[in-house]
Order: C-alpha cells, then structure tokens, then sequence
C-alpha cells in the first residue's frame, strides 16, 4: 500500500480560458476556437447549478450529450465521484469532447451554498 496524498490544485488556463495541455499542439486554429464550447459549457452548468439547482443540469446534460463530439459529460458528487444527489452540496462538472483526433478534458469544481 503506498503512503499517498492527493492535493487539488486550479487548473492552468490560457488566456482564452482552454485548460493548457500539451493536446492543444494538435489543434488546428478552427479546432482550437471551437474547443472553448468545452470549459464554457461547464461553466454555463455551473451557473445553472446555483440558479435551477441539480434536475436542470441533468437534464441539460441529456440534451447536450447527444452531439457526437462529446465523449463524456457529467455532474457527480465532488467527494465521493459518484452520481449526485439533491442533498450534495459540492460537485464535480466534467467533460470531455473531441475536436477531430485530439480528445479534451476539463473539470469545475461547484460548491452550493449551505443554508
């Protein structure tokens, strides 16, 4: 058994707000424009989340999964990654998509307020 801590740390963002990763070399300039749907949709998921709360970002989940460039998209319990309930009040939004052969990742960590 190894003796191991896991630190969370912020993503590092472009100036633009693309996660930086060595996969975006592999971008074409259209490819990479295109790829800011990624961390704008999980965004736009966060802000839900406050405002219409965890049934409306799963249901906005359904319809957008549906494009075929995403590979995955989810909304899941921040302490446990598993699937969400109404009581959770941290979650992980995460999301992957393909722009051509290079595949995208990035993640939002969205904590409600405790009332």
């Amino acid at each position: 058994r190894l003796n191991t801590q896991i630190k969370m740390l912020p993503i590092v963002r472009d100036i633009d707000g693309l996660a930086l990763s060595s996969r975006n070399q592999y971008l074409s300039p259209q490819q990479r424009k295109h790829a800011l749907m990624l961390p704008k949709t999980i965004e736009q998921l966060a802000t839900l989340l406050h405002q219409e709360g965890l049934n409306a970002v799963l249901k906005q989940i359904s319809e957008l999964i549906e494009n075929p460039e995403w590979d995955y998209l989810e909304i899941l319990d921040a302490k446990s990654l598993r699937a969400p309930s109404s009581n959770d009040k941290f979650f992980v939004l995460v999301g992957a998509v393909f722009m051509g052969k290079t595949r995208l990742l990035d993640n939002k960590i969205v904590e409600l307020n405790v009332r």
